[in-house]
């Protein structure tokens, strides 16, 4: 349903490609980019790692945890013969498939039947375990007997706070290796206790080909137009967006904010418009048909909806308080368009001044979390509409960079490098496990 208001409503580099070469068994031809996954394709005979399965217990759904999973096996499915690369996820439904591209599905479905119909077991592979803060790492990952213990044991887990639960640092004692989003997060594993040999930065994946490619039917963007796209709740900072907005702009300026956002059904309470009529009574005394135009979408949006949504806008904007990525300003700047975003947690590793508009950090709350500063929101919104040529010109280098740093390729790459510069440091009994 759509509501209209106000008119309408440090990641491993040369060593680990030496030491994958060295594992190979020589020299892999080729540059270290997409030829790399080439070269590693062409000398299938001579592939010496063992099976790789990804473990993700997060169920078939649009969620962020699921969706970068699904981008990392379209890159591994690529880089790794058949039956080498596993998907431990669950059943999904043919009417979920049918909503995924057709590679998407294609790959969703060889991966996870084959690991019902292999049934790799965990002695035999190395398992990644993609971990979610109510998660506990399985059984055999608080083992050292090889005949129990994977070839090795990776964690992939991210915090959005600057806090690191001391549950989860024991986690990731027990690894291997963990894997995360951002330097951010690095550093706050560290910080925690966890040792830095054990954590290794690996960004998310994003389909830059599907997000870059320009629908014919994106609207031409005559009216200025913010875009924001996030799961309505405290940590998003909604309420910091529409305060900035309302009181940047009025409904005299030729200038349009579209959310597209959703209130899980268990969350109860107000709607989404009664939320925004709310911050519209109590901070201006208008409602938010008197403001400035603002468009709810609350609909579930497909993945093309949401390609040529962002590519109908002008900016992406989320002054959120903190993210263990945010995937949706990753895409948009796939997209083509620059974001506004906060200048904390794991959205600095891409949210730069060169590509984007990082917002400043009022204060840090109690809970780790990064309070936005709304004036300074303000400020870039409106100068932003004020420069659409200079926005223009940041969302193509931020295309570039975001193409050339997260392509699914390029992580599948990474990945693979780091599994063989682990499993030589293995041989060798130098991990510090």
């Amino acid at each position: 349903m759509r509501r209209s208001f106000c008119v309408s409503a440090t990641i491993c580099g040369g060593l680990c490609l030496v030491a994958l070469q060295f594992y190979l068994g020589g020299f892999v031809p080729g540059s270290v980019g997409l030829s790399f996954i080439s070269s590693v394709r062409g000398s299938r005979g001579d592939l010496k790692l063992p099976p790789i399965v990804w473990a993700a217990p997060i169920g078939c759904d649009f969620s962020g945890f699921f969706v970068e999973v699904l981008s990392y096996m379209i890159g591994l499915a690529d880089a790794v013969p058949p039956r080498r690369i596993f998907f431990k996820l669950g059943d999904c439904s043919e009417a979920f498939l049918s909503s995924l591209g057709e590679k998407e599905a294609s790959i969703l479905r060889t991966l996870q039947r084959d690991f019902k119909e292999v049934n790799p077991l965990p002695k035999d592979v190395v398992w990644i375990f993609h971990k979610q803060s109510e998660h506990t790492f399985p059984e055999f990952f608080r083992t050292m007997d090889p005949e129990i213990r994977p070839k090795l044991a990776i964690g992939r887990m991210m915090t959005e706070t600057e806090i690191v639960p001391q549950k989860d640092v024991e986690y990731a004692l027990q690894a291997d290796d963990v894997w995360v989003p951002s330097d951010f997060h690095r550093d706050a594993f560290a910080k925690a206790g966890v040792p830095a040999s054990k954590l290794f930065v690996l960004p998310e994946a994003v389909d830059c080909d599907f997000f870059s490619e320009t629908t014919p039917k994106a609207e031409s963007r005559t009216r200025f137009r913010f875009v924001s796209v996030f799961k309505y709740e405290h940590r998003k900072g909604g309420d910091v967006l529409l305060r900035a907005y309302w009181s940047e702009f009025t409904k005299m300026d030729d200038v349009e904010l579209i959310i597209r956002s959703y209130k899980p059904g268990w969350a109860g309470g107000k709607t989404l418009a009664e939320e925004f009529n709310e911050i519209a009574h109590v901070n201006f005394g208008k409602g938010a048909n008197d403001l400035a135009r603002v468009t709810l979408i609350e609909n579930a949006m497909s993945k093309s909806e949401l390609r040529q949504l962002y590519q109908r806008s002008n900016i992406f904007v989320l002054p959120t308080r903190g993210e263990g990525w945010c995937l949706p300003a990753a895409e948009a700047m796939a997209s083509g368009i620059p974001a506004i975003a906060t200048n904390f947690s794991g959205l600095t590793q891409f949210i730069k001044e060169s590509i984007s508009y990082p917002l400043p950090v009022l204060r840090m709350n109690a809970d780790g979390t990064a309070e936005p500063d709304e004036k300074s929101l303000r400020r870039i919104m409106r100068s932003v509409f004020a420069n659409p040529a200079e926005v223009l010109q940041k969302g193509r280098r931020a295309q570039r960079y975001v193409t050339s740093k997260f392509h699914p390729h390029e992580l599948a790459k990474r990945i693979l490098q780091r599994i063989a510069f682990l499993l030589r440091l293995k041989e060798k009994n130098i991990m510090n496990i």
